[in-house]
């Protein structure tokens, strides 16, 4: 039978999803392509219109259609199957789109002697032209009135793909592997692996004394990452940093206006960055952040010697400024790494040498014991380049030593001790920070307790001492959790519940209640999120005492420009995305991706906002969210492209009226399950789908069923014509069409509209 129809694909026994499928003239299945691609295959390189001959080119090659469950079966040898990540072939590219990503926030702090005001937006545009892409970063801020801008960039960026390698020119970050660099107006040069996490692996803990307290961290003076959290301890994943050599500096503002702060050393974190390798080459201008901007060159790489060893190297010279640092890594031992590094810089206007020693381990021990440790030291007159052009740099550091013990056990629970101590050579900024936690989930109940200790010798830090914070978090229901905890800091002690759940898939809800102890005063804080589709929000609110009120506001999505109009996203648009489309402008359609679920518009696009360059990732169309007269012809797309490209993806939708058949045989029997079905020119239609159930999906009238089953009526056929109920009993009771017709029995539900001619037999 001719024609093209969707059927459930496995290769090897791997379900590939519905893929549009191909039959010729004399029935036999045509490989093109498309088909391949979807499917994972390896593309032949001889073929014969259109069609690619599978068997021939890999030797041991089966094909099995399986029509009575609409499926295939494909066996192949290993060597078919394209390895996940290799292939660069066959990926789309090109494109043209704008695009805006938005995630702005607004909260007013009112209080019984004033108020106080607080929004900010942080947005990226940019437009992708045949895999260039240009992007603007902008975070702007208003505090009661006074506006700023914190921190921009605009770059524009390219991948070379034979090269692998991605270039950004424009404000870049001078990203050496080794040392620490600067933000430049000049070109960058690093590789492009398309097959690192999105993550940075860079995470922040600490604790909140107030509900919709505010967190931002700083990375060489340059706010990096702000977001609200709840009251309690809190973990920030995935900390955005602009490289893994410079500390975080850390800010808790709370819904009071007090703030406390603390410093998250490199070597906390260092280790869990990606490991550099590759060549990386930088060449521009310091920008005006800094108190000097002389031109510099940065060139770094890394090598891997062995399975066992691997070694980093970096250089950065500038006008009075010069670099350069080695940094070897080691596995003498399973479940050892041992990283050492050896810095040395020359800061020729103040006349000054020194060198840098940092010595790392990560040591997973028996008994799920995990041990990281660090020790770094450096001389008086050792500098960065962000320090040697800061005029106002007068205490280096001296040495910082961090230490981290992990270990969890099915009874005991996990427990975690980290912590760090910095000297610094005037003694000013010397800190040290202790954190310890533990946690155990039980039948019913997870319990965590944590401590922060920070001790600064600093003046103005009146927040130092000891934070503490224990938390009960009980399930129940489909989705909910409700928590017990009590915190106590130096100053006070606080008691207090919350329930936290999903209302739906699009939308969640917090609610909490909380007691001073030594106030007397309580509060109480509520949110709502919301996925609208189009875009995400969420609302906040909460009352403390008789005077104290706060409100907040978020609302963050994407904006996508492209040939056909203007499409909203819920997500953040990265720099790899596609236009969904269905053919006949149908808006709520759902559609699943790698990047989350997103939905048509009137005009029937939607945005797929994230898709891995050159890796092979599925769109899907949830089903059930199409009209019950709207079918897809295959609902699952396979798409692979080139970093920057935007895609089109193509759903065909069939508009139909649907009929359910309850068929049952002259004996009594219900049509057996399995039984093709097919048109009077012999043309399948569909498959008996349980006993005595067939499912048409397109009712025509004068439409003409060949059952062909045997051995009652062998080649029967049936003539259905005009209006059909969507649901009937058509028993088979003899050669006489007035008994076919006496004999049907229509389902109560479901009204006929117009009249129903008899159902007759044709010989």
């Amino acid at each position: 039978m001719p024609g093209e129809y969707s059927l459930i694909v496995s290769v090897n026994g791997e379900k590939k999803g519905n893929i549009a499928t191909r039959f010729d003239e004399n029935g036999d299945i045509c490989l093109d392509q498309a088909f391949l691609q979807q499917a994972g295959l390896k593309i032949p390189s001889e073929e014969k219109n259109g069609c690619y001959d599978y068997i021939l080119s890999y030797p041991g090659t089966t094909i099995t259609p399986l029509p009575n469950q609409e499926a295939l079966d494909i066996i192949v040898s290993p060597q078919a199957i394209i390895p996940i990540g290799l292939d660069l072939t066959n990926a789309a590219t090109g494109g043209t789109a704008a695009l805006l990503n938005y995630s702005l926030m607004s909260s007013r702090a009112e209080f019984s002697n004033g108020s106080s005001d607080y929004s900010q937006a942080a947005l990226e545009g940019g437009i992708n032209i045949n895999d260039w892409m240009l992007r603007s970063h902008q975070f702007l801020t208003q505090t009661n009135g006074t506006f700023s801008n914190q921190n921009s960039s605009t770059y524009l960026q390219r991948t070379f793909t034979d090269l692998k390698t991605l270039m950004r020119a424009g404000e870049v970050n001078l990203n050496n592997s080794v040392l620490e660099g600067a933000s430049i107006y000049g070109i960058e040069i690093a590789p492009d692996n398309a097959l690192q996490t999105s993550g940075s692996g860079v995470q922040v803990t600490g604790i909140a004394n107030t509900s919709q307290a505010r967190v931002e961290i700083r990375q060489q003076g340059v706010l990096i990452h702000s977001i609200l959290v709840p009251a309690g301890a809190f973990t920030i994943p995935d900390v955005p940093v602009r490289n893994g050599n410079s500390d975080l500096n850390v800010t808790v503002v709370e819904t009071d206006g007090s703030s406390h702060n603390y410093i998250v050393p490199s070597t906390l974190f260092n280790q869990h960055v990606e490991s550099f390798q590759g060549y990386r080459f930088a060449i521009g201008r310091v920008d005006d952040d800094y108190d000097e901007s002389p031109w510099v060159i940065s060139a770094s790489s890394g090598w891997n010697l062995t399975r066992w060893s691997a070694m980093n190297g970096g250089v950065i010279v500038a006008e009075n400024y010069q670099a350069a640092s080695i940094r070897s890594s080691l596995v003498p031992l399973p479940d050892l790494t041992v990283s050492s590094q050896i810095s040395t810089s020359q800061d020729t206007k103040d006349s000054l040498q020194g060198q840098k020693y940092r010595l790392d381990a990560n040591y997973n021990l028996p008994f799920s014991l995990g041990l990281t440790t660090s020790l770094t030291r450096s001389d008086r007159h050792y500098r960065e380049l962000s320090e040697a052009i800061d005029d106002d740099y007068t205490d280096p550091t001296k040495s910082t030593y961090a230490l981290g013990l992990n270990w969890s056990n099915s009874i005991l629970g996990g427990f975690n001790i980290s912590g760090y101590k910095t000297y610094s050579y005037d003694g000013d900024n010397d800190s040290s920070n202790l954190n310890i936690n533990w946690n155990k989930a039980f039948k019913h109940a997870t319990v965590s307790v944590n401590w922060q200790h920070q001790l600064s010798a600093s003046e103005n830090n009146e927040d130092d001492g000891d934070l503490f914070y224990v938390n009960i978090s009980i399930p129940f229901g489909r989705s909910n959790t409700a928590t017990l905890y009590t915190r106590h800091d130096d100053h006070k002690t606080h008691y207090g519940t919350g329930v936290m759940g999903v209302v739906s898939d699009e939308m969640s809800y917090y609610v909490n209640a909380e007691r001073d102890h030594d106030e007397r005063e309580t509060s109480l804080n509520g949110s709502i999120s919301s996925n609208l589709h189009y875009t995400q929000v969420s609302l906040a609110a909460g009352a403390s005492g008789s005077d104290s009120r706060t409100y907040n506001g978020t609302m963050s999505g994407g904006i996508a420009v492209h040939d056909q109009g203007v499409t909203f996203s819920p997500w953040t648009i990265n720099d790899t995305f596609a236009i969904a489309k269905m053919d006949n402008n149908i808006a709520g359609v759902r559609i699943t991706s790698q990047a989350g679920p997103v939905w048509t518009d009137f005009r029937g696009n939607a945005v797929i906002p994230s898709i891995q360059p050159w890796r092979t990732s599925g769109v899907e169309i949830d089903t059930a969210s199409l009209p019950k007269n709207v079918d897809i012809g295959n609902g699952t797309k396979m798409i692979k492209q080139g970093r920057g490209a935007v895609g089109k993806v193509g759903f065909s939708a069939i508009t139909q009226r649907r009929a359910l058949l309850n068929i049952t045989l002259s004996d009594g029997k219900k049509l057996p399950r399995g039984v093709a079905i097919e048109d009077s020119e012999g043309n399948y239609l569909t498959t008996s789908v349980d006993d005595g159930v067939v499912f048409l999906n397109n009712i025509k009238p004068d439409m003409v069923l060949d059952i062909g089953f045997a051995p009652i009526f062998p080649d029967t056929c049936y003539h259905l014509t005009h209006y059909w109920p969507a649901a009937a009993d058509i028993p088979v009771a003899s050669d006489n069409p007035v008994h076919y017709a006496d004999a049907i029995r229509y389902n109560a539900r479901t009204p006929l509209q117009g009249s129903l001619l008899p159902l007759t037999r044709l010989v």
